[in-house]
């Protein structure tokens, strides 16, 4: 098949892959939809995250026997072994959402480890020159995207959520958490911002398994948006819908009087949420 451009790709994957959303005529009719399908794990050769010991053992055997090139290999599996940690904590938020949206009866797109191209070209080039081994892409670790209630969301997992640092110059987990959702909410407005309309919402969350100091969920407002555990996870996630449905059903009381519609942002309007506002 020979397409000409990037939309007629998109297109033409759509109704391959998703022919539901493809011919969809109202959000009822589709569901949830997640990619990918089921859970994948960046670090699929890690069988036991917690086996730590157990490669300690191995690294020091190559070391009494001089073998550089195991060394190596299992220096590799060792700093996999560390990263796989946070592939369990975005197993939990994926089991979640699986479940809280297993019976779902609107459409709604859930996407795992999305990586997304910088959309000026210019700024694309720019950033691999700067640095060789930079991305020119950015991954976010789980986005829903909820057209019958017109929000984003974006949740950034941690496996430990703290506000202390390793070294003085370092970011702490909960600033690069911060820093990380703004970035991600700017990246997206370049992206989107003239294809969706004023009223969608971008909101934004932070999952983590392990949380340093009760303290840290900042603010009252703040607090809806910072979740530990699967249990308090799917807890705010349905009070967020809560809130949803109050503010669609005071809109409409408010549309009948004729005072609806007078937001002017073209910009994702993030006033019901955002952990960045801490």
């Amino acid at each position: 098949v020979s397409l000409s451009g990037i939309p007629q790709v998109a297109e033409t994957l759509l109704k391959r892959d998703f022919p539901d959303i493809a011919n969809m005529e109202r959000y009822q009719d589709v569901g949830p939809t997640f990619i990918p399908l089921s859970f994948i794990p960046k670090f699929s050769k890690v069988i036991d995250p917690s086996d730590k010991k157990l490669l300690e053992n191995c690294l020091q055997e190559a070391k009494e026997r001089h073998d550089e090139e195991d060394q190596r290999r299992i220096k590799g599996r060792m700093k996999e072994q560390e990263k796989c940690i946070g592939d369990m904590a975005e197993r939990v938020v994926y089991e979640a959402l699986k479940s809280l949206y297993q019976e779902y009866p609107s459409a709604i797109l859930i996407i795992k480890g999305l990586e997304i191209l910088q959309p000026d070209p210019v700024k694309r080039k720019a950033k691999r020159k700067a640095k060789r081994k930079a991305k020119s892409a950015r991954e976010m670790d789980f986005l829903l995207v909820d057209p019958y209630f017109g929000f984003i969301l974006n949740i950034e997992v941690k496996n430990h959520l703290g506000d202390s640092k390793a070294k003085e110059e370092d970011e702490s987990p909960l600033d690069k958490a911060k820093r990380e959702l703004e970035e991600n909410k700017k990246f997206l407005e370049d992206w989107f911002e003239t294809d969706l309309s004023p009223q969608w919402q971008y909101i934004s969350m932070i999952y983590t398994q392990e949380l340093e100091d009760e303290n840290l969920r900042g603010c009252h407002q703040c607090q809806s948006f910072i979740a530990c555990g699967q249990e308090e996870l799917l807890l705010k996630l349905l009070e967020l819908y809560d809130k949803m449905i109050a503010l669609r059903k005071r809109e409409s009381d408010e549309s009948q009087e004729g005072c609806f519609g007078d937001r002017k942002s073209t910009r994702l309007n993030s006033s019901h949420s955002s952990v960045s506002r801490m």
